[in-house]
């Protein structure tokens, strides 16, 4: 099982511990890669991750998603460039197929991929 983080914990050891099933998944995957893409790896599971626990956790949000009245979209905020990379809704990345969110297609989720 995962480990929870001390009731007394920061608010950055809360992150951390949420961080670890993504880091363990990347490391999984990539055994032998170098940390750097482990890292780029993890961070792109966890979105994933997060884009998954928004729709399985929230039935108000997942009805609105599944209605197309919500847009969820993933995105990677790089702290040394300031820039946003854009990486797709749940259909988008393997979360969901494009079938279980009616009045949606891969194409609908078109925008700017990087600012």
């Amino acid at each position: 099982a995962d480990a929870k983080p001390k009731p007394d914990a920061s608010i950055l050891e809360h992150y951390l511990v949420a961080l670890t099933p993504a880091a363990k998944q990347a490391k999984a995957e990539l055994p032998f890669a170098p940390d750097e893409e482990v890292v780029e790896l993890a961070i792109r599971s966890n979105v994933k991750n997060t884009m998954r626990s928004i729709l399985e956790l929230s039935k108000p949000l997942r009805k609105q998603w599944e209605s197309g009245d919500l847009m969820i979209e993933g995105a990677i905020y790089d702290i040394t460039t300031g820039k946003v990379e854009f990486i797709g809704g749940p259909q988008n990345v393997g979360i969901l197929e494009p079938t279980e969110r009616p009045n949606s297609s891969a194409e609908s989720n078109s925008c700017c991929r990087c600012y």
